[in-house]
């Protein structure tokens, strides 16, 4: 199998994630759970089968993204310098996020104030006040005071390019090839592909009590971690095997978690352990089903697209170029739609597809008449200009 033909399954699982997310961010504007209740727009009705839907993919979502990253980093550092590598990454992350830092996020804060009362007057009179206080913030990965919402997968995602080069280039060299070649014999039973967990849990153990907010430094080293093991995964062909073999024990095993996790939930804990870890028994053991959850569905995921998504066309070759616009553009937009629909007389469902369409085709639209079509746009969004 040819190198670029061996990452097909990856940009299926790249578009396929991206649509998930898409359906997420617009499902918690009528998700009840507890830790949406102050998301930037809030319909005044909700239903618990969006709470059912967010749980489901809030484990595993990002961690997939995370190990596509890693995955990818395996093929670029072996075309490309770490200069070469850094510089493609400053491009294509870096510079989005802070353009769309000061376009996209200003909207959102605003409409947060508005909902909340806590502001009251026109955009252009709030847009100054939004940069009110920016300073430098060490107690977590953001860095900065100023709200990053949706846009921080691109600043974490290029500081842990940063971060771990060093390790990665290792790895590449003949001592991290033996380790690799060593950890690859070790899951020829099939197996142990599960015991790349553990370090994910120990993680969480330790640093959750210490840094429990979320996109604190516990979840940026956990997803490291993930980041990593994308690398590793894909530097060996075992791993794969390996993960197509345990396809359904992986299933079985994220599904039996999935609804432990609900039950919890219902049962009124879930609060207390996700938003306040301790060093206690059930504490431990929520994280060690964190992790073996989240574990499991990278499992399923991309054996799944392994086994069956090993080819490109079109659709693919135009999603992969529009999957960077669409994710930093999709959230504002959805927000703006679910701002001035929240009086609508209409159904909790009907208004959820209305949602969903106006919002899709208004991104594609702003992507492919606008950022597309023009080369500034392009550059600042992380892609390559047209000649």
């Amino acid at each position: 199998m040819g190198t670029a033909q061996r990452y097909y399954h990856l940009d299926w699982l790249r578009v396929s994630g991206i649509i998930v997310v898409f359906l997420y961010h617009a499902a918690r504007i009528f998700d009840p759970l507890f830790w949406y209740g102050t998301f930037e727009v809030r319909n005044a009705q909700t239903d618990f089968l969006f709470t059912v839907f967010d749980f489901g993919v809030t484990f595993w979502l990002m961690p997939v993204f995370f190990l596509i990253a890693g995955a990818g980093s395996s093929f670029s550092l072996s075309r490309k310098s770490s200069f070469q590598f850094i510089y493609e990454r400053t491009k294509r992350l870096l510079v989005p996020f802070i353009f769309y830092l000061v376009i996209l996020i200003p909207p959102q804060l605003y409409m947060e104030s508005i909902q909340s009362n806590t502001f009251h007057g026109s955009f252009f009179s709030f847009f100054p006040s939004a940069f009110n206080n920016i300073g430098i913030d060490l107690t977590n990965p953001h860095l900065i005071t100023f709200p990053q919402k949706h846009l921080w997968f691109l600043w974490y995602l290029f500081f842990m390019s940063v971060i771990t080069l060093p390790v990665l280039r290792w790895l590449s060299g003949e001592k991290g090839k033996t380790l690799i070649a060593r950890l690859a014999k070790m899951t020829e039973n099939s197996k142990t592909i599960f015991i790349f967990f553990a370090p994910m849990a120990m993680i969480r153990i330790v640093l959750a009590p210490a840094f429990p907010q979320y996109q604190n430094y516990a979840d940026f080293i956990y997803w490291t971690l993930i980041v990593i093991y994308g690398f590793i995964l894909y530097s060996d062909e075992r791993f794969e095997e390996a993960m197509i073999k345990e396809r359904w024990s992986a299933f079985i095993i994220g599904i039996l978690c999935y609804t432990g996790f609900l039950l919890v939930g219902l049962n009124g804990h879930f609060v207390a352990l996700f938003e306040h870890p301790t060093h206690r028994l059930d504490s431990v053991l929520f994280e060690i089903f964190w992790s073996l959850n989240a574990w499991s569905w990278l499992i399923f995921f991309i054996s799944t697209a392994k086994k069956y998504l090993h080819y490109s066309n079109k659709f693919l070759s135009y999603s992969n170029e529009a999957l960077l616009p669409f994710y930093i553009i999709h959230k504002t937009v959805i927000l703006i739609v679910a701002f001035n629909m929240a009086s609508f007389p209409i159904n909790l469902y009907a208004k959820f597809i209305f949602l969903l369409v106006v919002s899709f085709a208004v991104t594609m639209l702003l992507y492919e008449y606008i950022v597309r079509r023009v080369n500034v746009l392009r550059f600042l969004s992380g892609l390559t200009p047209k000649k």
